[in-house]
């Protein structure tokens, strides 16, 4: 069987002679949790758009990866978005584009890009892998055919409101929360859903990883008098799950 062929008929050529823009999946944690794919079309790109170049060159280290890496962020995405567009419409060039972890374009300047890209008509190609939320989900035990993403819960405006709303959901609820605002939510949304169960999933993929399956007072008891550390990816029950 010919790979080669097969491998080239799989990815689009692009229209017009531009550049593609490819969106990479990266590992959240593990470098080991990276498709084949997804290290070929790194090396084959012309050049990598990475969210964070400090955490990307480990990666890009780790599996001989030497392509030119250039940081996009959201400080620079509107510079940057102008001159990766450049690259590709009227070089010819292919573009990786990556997060700091995980999949471009969730709640990063990813979207920016893509968005500029498709209103320049540049074929995109993404490269599926890794993804906090679904790493999440699948562990919790609660139903996967229908959820919200919600990402992080408002801080401050809209906070109360935002999680009335979700408590009426039927559909499993996946947020991102950071340690040091673990507890506050916790107790925040206990006192609206009540007695709802919960999947904590701590530092996913990672050497200190920890899932825990609680009610939602039994998570705010546990957390209470404990230092809290790590990354978190919070998964809620629907309304109507029992």
């Amino acid at each position: 069987m010919n790979y080669n062929y097969m491998r080239y008929r799989l990815e689009p050529e692009s229209d017009d002679k531009k550049g593609i823009l490819y969106i990479v999946s990266t590992p959240i944690g593990n470098l080991e949790d990276i498709t084949l794919r997804a290290i070929r079309v790194l090396k084959e790109s012309d050049m990598i758009a990475a969210e964070n170049t400090r955490t990307s060159k480990k990666l890009l280290n780790h599996y001989g990866i030497n392509t030119h890496l250039i940081s996009y962020n959201q400080h620079n995405k509107k510079r940057r978005t102008k001159q990766i567009l450049s690259l590709i419409c009227e070089e010819s060039k292919n573009v990786s584009l990556i997060s700091e972890s995980g999949t471009p374009g969730i709640l990063d300047p990813g979207f920016y890009l893509i968005r500029e890209a498709i209103k320049n008509r540049v074929k995109i190609v993404s490269i599926p892998g890794c993804s906090a939320i679904l790493a999440g989900l699948v562990i919790s035990g609660f139903p996967m055919n229908r959820f919200l993403f919600e990402g992080f819960l408002p801080t401050k405006k809209g906070r109360k409101k935002k999680i009335e709303q979700l408590s009426k959901e039927e559909r499993t609820i996946v947020l991102f929360e950071s340690p040091h605002r673990l507890k506050k939510s916790l107790q925040d949304i206990f006192e609206v859903f009540g007695e709802r169960k919960i999947a904590i999933a701590r530092e996913l993929t990672k050497k200190f990883e920890e899932v825990l399956h609680f009610s939602l007072r039994e998570a705010v008891e546990y957390y209470k008098n404990r230092e809290v550390r790590g990354e978190f990816v919070l998964v809620i029950a629907g309304e109507t799950f029992s």
